[in-house]
């Protein structure tokens, strides 16, 4: 993935605080719609989210493209859960280390220690001892 830390890169800031936004207003329109608290409350954060999520769905793909955030987050951005997939798909990414899941191997073997790059083993030809 990248090699620097992700919590310093401004794009991948953004879309997390972006995310957590979105979340926060799909959670209260949640809460305006089973409460029926009122119409206008609803049309606004309704509106409001609509547009929201196709802009942190927009985001998350950037960021994805920029290898930033594994693809399986975006997957989570445009599934039904939302915000909330794609908070949590962020959260675990960092959490991993930008793995795209647990068992993955944590990427690309380390230099040697004279600044060369690491050697990949030569496949035996058929006969070689």
């Amino acid at each position: 993935m990248v090699p620097y830390p992700r919590a310093t890169v401004p794009l991948l800031r953004a879309v997390r605080l972006y995310s957590h936004i979105e979340l926060a207003i799909f959670a209260m329109l949640l809460i305006v719609w089973l409460g029926q608290l009122g119409e206008t409350a609803k049309e606004v954060l309704g509106w409001t989210h609509g547009f929201g999520w196709i802009g942190l769905c927009v985001l998350v793909y950037l960021a994805c493209r920029s290898r930033l955030l594994p693809w399986p987050v975006l997957a989570a951005s445009v599934s039904p859960l939302g915000p909330l997939g794609s908070s949590v798909g962020i959260e675990l990414a960092l959490h991993w280390g930008g793995r795209s899941s647990p068992r993955q191997a944590p990427g690309p073997r380390p230099a040697a220690v004279d600044g060369s790059p690491p050697r990949r083993a030569m496949p035996r030809e058929e006969g070689a001892r």
